[in-house]
């Protein structure tokens, strides 16, 4: 082997080292797709529809499995404007989410997502460092309570967010905004956020640049649907998907995995 090949194997041989020693950090910042899910973890998720076609159904259903089968999940945090649950469906389903529920005002969410962060910033650094024996009780108790969790089983949390009527919201309307800064780091801060939109023209380039699954419900024209579309690549011709879309009726939904490059119908 010539001295290039030597060094260059040594180099392969130090950043495998590197990774292997470094595989649960690297591993609860991956985009990975959750089972029995159309979701991925540390994900954006949208749907698209008009009003009654089923957009919040759908996604407290994929936020009701998720946390059945990603034992990760530790908490659900639905974002509205008034921090109440006004929604009959939510009401109605929130008994089978299998994690806590916290309601929060748009006001109030950036002071309280901050706080959890930094508290899961700690619960890292403790699992990564194996300091779980060296906390005092308070401080342990105070981080469970917090982060609303009763032990250190969970090898990382990953928070769901659903921010309602998102497209008439403070928190995205500016591009700039710490909201729209997170939308684009969910892998650093193992979160993955649900938005419901009308229009898809309400959201900036920002988000659909980093969105992994969308709903798309019946009803949209041949124009709005290329819009949606437009810029994902998916293995089929658009004409192809547009004949099996015009034919969805009322509640019924295109689901687009953007990250995986594929789509069904449902």
């Amino acid at each position: 082997m010539s001295f290039d090949e030597v060094y260059d194997s040594y180099i392969n041989d130090r950043i495998e080292e590197k990774l292997n020693n470094n595989r649960e950090e690297l591993d609860r910042e991956l985009i990975k797709p959750i089972r029995l899910t159309n979701c991925y973890t540390n994900s954006v998720n949208i749907a698209v529809g008009r009003q009654r076609t089923g957009k919040t159904y759908t996604i407290i259903k994929e936020i009701i499995k998720i946390c059945n089968v990603h034992p990760e999940t530790h908490l659900f945090i639905y974002v509205n404007q008034s921090g109440r649950c006004q929604d009959d469906t939510m009401e109605a389903m929130k008994s089978l989410i299998k994690c806590d529920v916290v309601y929060v005002s748009e006001n109030d969410f950036v002071e309280v997502i901050q706080e959890i962060l930094r508290w899961k910033e700690l619960y890292n650094t403790i699992k990564d460092q194996h300091l779980e024996d060296e906390i005092i009780d308070e401080q342990k108790q105070q981080l469970f309570d917090i982060l609303h969790i009763n032990d250190f089983d969970r090898r990382w949390l990953h928070t769901l967010i659903l921010l309602e009527d998102c497209a008439k919201s403070k928190l995205l309307t500016n591009e700039k905004s710490f909201t729209n800064q997170l939308l684009t780091k969910c892998g650093h801060i193992q979160c993955s956020f649900f938005l419901a939109v009308q229009y898809w023209k309400a959201l900036n380039s920002n988000i659909k640049a980093n969105v992994s699954t969308i709903f798309i419900f019946a009803g949209f024209s041949r124009q709005q649907l290329a819009y949606i579309l437009y810029q994902t690549n998916l293995p089929y011709s658009f004409n192809e998907i547009y004949e099996q879309y015009k034919h969805l009726s009322n509640h019924e939904k295109m689901i687009v995995d953007s990250y995986g490059g594929n789509l069904r119908f449902a």
